[in-house]
Formats: structure tokens, C-alpha cells, sequence
């Protein structure tokens, strides 16, 4: 995504995200609210889903200072108070949703929960260096249960 001319756009695609609501995701809404041509989003992306996936690439958990308050409880609520609420996500609509998943997206959205998990699991390592959490403990699989029902 290019910088300058899509900045509307990603701040458009992730208050849509943030909305919950699917239709905050269409092509018109988006482009609507970013000010970026309907035709260029298709011409580039072919749809906001496309769009999308291409900003899930480029938001990348490593580029997020963790929180290193010394407190692990502290540290991992503050990284989950960064996620969107399970109950603000989108909700699927029978008319509305496709029957199989873009694949692109699904793959993107993939890439980008792996490298939060990756990223965040440092907060527990360094909890293991300090002797607050069991070192035999494998820290990625507790960011995995911290973020499983997102």
C-alpha cells in the first residue's frame, strides 16, 4: 500500500475492521470514507478484501513496542486491550458473505495473528528470565490462549 495516497484508505479499512459491521468493508463505503476512487481500489486490489489483506501485511506485530512493566498480567492486558473486542468483530451475514473465504485475506490475516503471537510471547519469555512464570512453560502457546477467542 502505498503511503501517501492510500493513508484514508488504511485509516478506512481499519475503522471497519473496528466496526463490527460487514458492510463498513464494501468497496463503496470504503472508498467513500477514504476518498480513494472505487476504480483504484478495484483496479489495484479487485475488492476490499484485497485491500485488506494487503494492509494485514503491512501491519506487523514486530513494529509494536511490548509493554515491559516487569508485571506479566499487566503486560499481556495491555496487548489484548490493543485487539479488537470478540464481540465488536464482524459479524457474518448469510446474504451477504461469500460461501468459502478469499484466500488471500485468510492467508494475510494468518500471517499477521502468527507474528502477534511470535512478537508478544517475548513478554513471557522475559517473565521466564525474571522467575515469575514456569520456564517449562512454551510462550507462544500462552499468547495462543490469550488471543484464541479473538
Amino acid at each position: 500500500m502505498a503511503a501517501a495516497q492510500t493513508s484514508g484508505l488504511a485509516a478506512a479499512l481499519r475503522e471497519g475492521l473496528e466496526s463490527g459491521d460487514p458492510c463498513a468493508l464494501s468497496v463503496d463505503r470504503i472508498s467513500q470514507q477514504s476518498g480513494v476512487h472505487k476504480t483504484t481500489i478495484y483496479r489495484r486490489w479487485m475488492s476490499s478484501e484485497g485491500a485488506l489483506a494487503d494492509l494485514l501485511s503491512e501491519i506487523t506485530a514486530a513494529g509494536t513496542p511490548l509493554p515491559d512493566s516487569g508485571d506479566l498480567e499487566k503486560d499481556l492486558r495491555t496487548v489484548a486491550q490493543r485487539l479488537p473486542s470478540p464481540t465488536r468483530r464482524p459479524r457474518r451475514s448469510s446474504a451477504k458473505s461469500p460461501q468459502a473465504p478469499n484466500p488471500v485475506l485468510k492467508d494475510a490475516a494468518g500471517r499477521f495473528w502468527s507474528s502477534l503471537v511470535h512478537h508478544t510471547a517475548e513478554n513471557v519469555r522475559r517473565a521466564q528470565q525474571r522467575g515469575t512464570v514456569d520456564p517449562t512453560v512454551t510462550a507462544d502457546s500462552v499468547v495462543e490462549t490469550l488471543t484464541g477467542p479473538l
